[in-house]
């Protein structure tokens, strides 16, 4: 669906935009967990590594270094 057809509906207060917006966000989580247990599984580099791109990409450059550590062992 398009931007413009799904603004429509949450300006026009339609349940098709939320059970959408629902399903999206939903399908969102689990390709994430997805990819999460592959990186897990792949190597533990290879997860931070997705870590620091996936939060990059979220929450920019800036916001993502609050979040970002190299190892398990430098949490506080």
């Amino acid at each position: 669906h398009t931007k413009a057809y799904l603004r429509h509906l949450f300006k026009a207060n339609e349940v098709t935009g939320m059970v959408l917006a629902s399903i999206h966000n939903e399908r969102f989580v689990v390709r994430t967990v997805e990819e999460i247990r592959q990186k897990l599984n792949d190597s533990e580099p290879a997860f931070w590594a997705y870590k620091r791109d996936f939060l990059v990409r979220y929450y920019g450059e800036e916001r993502a270094r609050d979040f970002l550590y190299t190892s398990p062992t430098e949490w506080q």
